[in-house]
């Protein structure tokens, strides 16, 4: 009887058996496709760096796994070994950093990343790895690594120049920050003749605005006449209406050239002025930002520009403008624009004394026949 049950028991064993396996089998993880694509700054993929800075290429990290990751984060090693001599890794950036909480399939994450390039460093193209980690649908760690390029080029000529001459400055003053004062008084100087320039034709360009006001409420239904009126009147008072305008460009020139010099460059991030922590990255509480688009507003204002009703706005506007955009620049630029509109205001100030200009009233003027 025993031996009977014992054989009746074998079937029911083998039964519960497949059934554990059959389950087992179905809840076997399947191998996930790893399908990550990583572009960097250009349509070459080869970021180019230049020498003494801190440079920053833009890697993006395309999800096409079919399905969302997790804790994506990204890396860049040497070849062989987590060294990226000879470039060093900047201190506010993390050797792993975390890119998103997830990126869905077909989507996309661009980021910023940051490297010092040193001033002795070969002029050639550099090969690093980036690494990318991330969860998958089981919640398992998953990593992808690549090799990529770094081209290492020179700053151009005007940048090089002008970074050389902050470097002396700094060197005599013991300071960037007092070396980028020095600096702007020294372009406001060699500036100097054009600023007068067009001071000198916004002074007389003021003194025509009673005869042009008359000129648009007689012809204020002929644009024709109106324009010809208008440029008679420019050429019997020997005026150009383009010169008031023309000498600001040396100076927008200046600036531009001046953003590209101080952009990254090493020194600036390593070197403090009073509050600033680093010359090379925004202010953090934005009062060189704000001190630049006052000292913009003081130069508008005591140029006149608030009387004439077309130049009104701008004289409001352009502060407005300078302050948003000194926000994200260099604490380095704001200070530079800080010192360069006050010196002009200063400039301003000083000529319209010595013209005896007055921008607050202009005489009125009898009405053309």
């Amino acid at each position: 009887m025993k031996k009977n049950r014992f054989l009746l028991a074998i079937p029911v064993i083998l039964t519960c058996f497949i059934l554990f396996a059959s389950i087992g089998k179905g809840e076997e993880k399947k191998e996930l496709p790893k399908n990550i694509e990583v572009t960097l700054a250009n349509k070459e993929n080869t970021p180019k760096v230049r020498r003494t800075e801190i440079s920053t290429i833009a890697p993006k990290i395309l999800n096409k796994n079919g399905y969302t990751i997790k804790e994506v984060t990204f890396e860049i090693v040497g070849l062989n070994s987590d060294d990226i001599t000879p470039f060093i890794r900047v201190e506010t950036f993390p050797q792993r950093l975390t890119v998103a909480d997830n990126i869905q399939d077909k989507k996309n994450k661009a980021f910023s990343y940051a490297l010092e390039v040193p001033e002795d460093i070969d002029l050639k193209t550099y090969e690093l790895r980036w690494i990318v980690t991330y969860k998958d649908l089981y919640d398992e760690e998953q990593t992808l690594s690549e090799p990529f390029y770094i081209e290492v080029v020179s700053p151009n000529a005007f940048i090089g120049s002008l970074r050389l001459v902050l470097d002396k400055f700094a060197d005599w003053s013991g300071n960037y920050g007092w070396a980028v004062i020095i600096l702007a008084i020294l372009l406001k100087l060699l500036l100097y003749p054009l600023n007068m320039t067009s001071m000198k034709s916004q002074s007389q360009m003021q003194k025509l605005q009673p005869k042009i006001a008359e000129i648009n409420k007689l012809y204020k239904d002929n644009p024709q006449k109106k324009s010809e009126e208008i440029m008679k009147l420019y050429k019997e008072e020997k005026i150009n209406p383009a010169s008031g305008c023309l000498p600001i460009l040396p100076q927008l020139a200046v600036l531009w050239l001046l953003y590209g010099a101080l952009q990254g460059y090493t020194p600036l991030y390593q070197s403090s002025f009073f509050w600033l922590k680093s010359l090379g990255s925004p202010d953090p509480f934005y009062i060189f930002p704000i001190l630049a688009g006052v000292s913009t507003f003081l130069q508008s204002s005591s140029a006149g520009q608030n009387q004439d009703p077309q130049m009104k706005t701008m004289t409001y506007m352009m502060p407005l403008f300078f302050f948003f955009i000194m926000m994200r620049f260099p604490a380095a630029l704001s200070l530079f624009w800080t010192i360069f509109g006050i010196l002009s205001w200063i400039q301003q100030h000083y000529f319209n004394k010595m013209h005896k200009t007055s921008v607050k009233v202009i005489t009125p003027t009898p009405k053309l026949r």
